[in-house]
């Protein structure tokens, strides 16, 4: 599409959890994720997405925690991820995704710092030194790709949440000025500090990447490689593809003759770096 971006043309309503139910509706079997796990590629489909993503929210309704409740991310790259942060939106909290390489102490204070309510955890490249910055009695959920040895004691299964809870109806509505993200930084010079994303954060960032900068269309497949957990990978690997339909490849971590790979076997059309 071209031209210099014009804050008054992005629909400042957008979400996207929006985006979600959009691609949901018009392509819901045109596939959202695809996953490679072990050698083994699971495809999910928009339906499939908005369906997991319902049944999600609906178990963190079930919590009656308060709105606006921050919600932990610690995981790499995985479709399970992506998820839960539609899932954490839907149900009107604030996802809080954390580095998956910081050292126990950081991650405690990260996690104590915003009142982390819950905390979604997925595969990590050292569980065992980061399980003692996990605050004690917080409610943990395991994606289904992490390993068995990191599973902390009482912690809920991703697939057993969705096999108990039937998918919710409800769909919090969000205001634009409202916050939809909390990242850290590193704490490599001190304390973490906590930078806040909006919901119209969000919706600028992907529309003038999708479309400005990318002109994205439904027909691209995107390389799911930059960490979820920064801003740029948030923006420009997940939110964007949203925005308009794009598929994304995901990439659990980078190995160059993997990705090499999994760029001609996956389709891939776009690699954002």
């Amino acid at each position: 599409m071209g031209g210099t971006p014009d804050r008054v043309s992005v629909d400042q309503r957008w979400t996207p959890v929006a985006g979600l139910l959009h691609w949901a509706r018009t392509q819901p079997d045109a596939v959202f994720l695809s996953q490679p796990h072990e050698g083994v590629v699971t495809d999910i489909t928009w339906a499939e997405a908005e369906d997991q993503v319902r049944r999600i929210a609906a178990y963190l309704t079930s919590l009656q925690l308060p709105p606006g409740s921050a919600i932990g991310l610690l995981s790499r790259n995985c479709a399970q991820m992506i998820l839960a942060d539609l899932a954490i939106w839907m149900a009107g909290h604030v996802s809080v995704p954390v580095y998956p390489s910081l050292n126990a102490d950081t991650l405690g204070y990260i996690l104590r710092h915003c009142e982390t309510r819950v905390l979604f955890l997925g595969p990590l490249d050292d569980w065992s030194a980061m399980a003692p910055g996990i605050p004690s009695g917080l409610p943990t959920v395991v994606f289904p790709q992490t390993s068995a040895s990191a599973v902390p004691a009482g912690a809920e299964q991703w697939d057993a949440l969705l096999a108990r809870h039937a998918p919710t109806s409800e769909v919090v509505p969000r205001a634009p000025d409202s916050l939809a993200r909390l990242v850290y930084t590193s704490g490599s010079t001190g304390a973490p500090k906590g930078a806040v994303l909006t919901q119209l954060n969000m919706a600028m960032n992907a529309m003038i990447s999708a479309t400005t900068v990318l002109d994205l269309t439904p027909e691209d497949v995107i390389l799911g490689a930059l960490p979820f957990f920064h801003v740029f990978g948030q923006t420009v690997c997940l939110n964007a593809p949203v925005a308009v339909g794009a598929c994304i490849s995901l990439v659990p971590s980078f190995q160059p003759r993997t990705v090499l790979q999994q760029l001609g076997e996956h389709g891939v059309t776009r690699v954002i770096g």
